[in-house]
């Protein structure tokens, strides 16, 4: 059987409706201004970053690999074994992102994001991830 030209855009169409979900991104930052994060699944995994502006470096010299900016970028993966910090270029401090209160959770993908006074953590359901403070970054 041949397909009618005037019938392929239809055909199109309903192939373009059966695709999978759209990608997600979010953003959001502490109360104090000091830690922005964002969350996004592009890439098929969910994962959140978290850049932190004031601190205290506690997480050890740059690696000798890392050329660009190192300590103060965070990440975990919804899969992840362990959290991680990022050798970057770039940032995720977005002054229009949301203000996650204390007290308050971010959660999506399988990772939740905890903001408290004492700093913010975020971790995947196996309990991997990070915390983050002016005072102390940790990684587990």
């Amino acid at each position: 059987m041949r397909l009618s030209f005037r019938l392929a855009p239809l055909f199109a169409g309903l192939l373009l409706c059966a695709a999978p979900a759209m990608a997600e991104e979010a953003y959001f930052k502490t109360p104090s201004g000091n830690i922005f994060c964002g969350y996004d699944d592009y890439s098929g995994a969910p994962y959140v970053r978290c850049d932190i502006r004031n601190y205290t470096p506690t997480t050890g010299k740059t690696p000798a690999d890392c050329d660009l900016e190192w300590g103060d970028s965070f990440e975990v993966g919804a899969n992840s074994k362990r959290g991680g910090l990022v050798c970057h270029g770039d940032t995720i401090i977005n002054p229009d992102a949301r203000t996650l209160g204390y007290g308050k959770a971010f959660s999506r993908g399988g990772i939740t994001c905890l903001s408290e006074q004492r700093g913010l953590t975020c971790k995947n359901k196996r309990g991997h991830g990070f915390f983050l403070s002016r005072a102390k970054q940790q990684i587990f």
